[in-house]
């Protein structure tokens, strides 16, 4: 997983097969690569520099001896990752339910 500290990052992923491409931009404090911290995986996306950049890699071994040397920035730490990696699907449930509202 790896945190931009500088810099602008672009994250380009195939939604779906045969889809079109979505490319989105990343800058200062946004976060990738968090779905590879929790086991090995298929790789969702293609990330590139699009300036120069400073990135903080979080590996799982960095986990875990800050759950051992600091549990409580751990804890929280696995909240913020939970939110990342869940808002992609509260996004989703609001926007189907303002589309069945209509």
């Amino acid at each position: 997983m790896y945190l931009i500290l500088q810099g602008k990052m672009s994250l380009n992923a195939q939604k779906e097969v045969g889809r079109e491409n979505l490319t989105i931009e990343l800058g200062q404090g946004d976060v990738f690569g968090e779905i590879g911290i929790t086991g090995p995986s298929a790789r969702t996306s293609t990330v590139r520099a699009v300036d120069n950049s400073v990135l903080l890699h979080i590996t799982e071994h960095t986990l875990n001896d800050l759950e051992q040397g600091a549990p409580k920035i751990a804890f929280t730490l696995y909240l913020n990752l939970v939110a990342i990696v869940e808002a992609p699907f509260v996004r989703g449930r609001s926007t189907n339910s303002a589309v069945k509202s209509r």
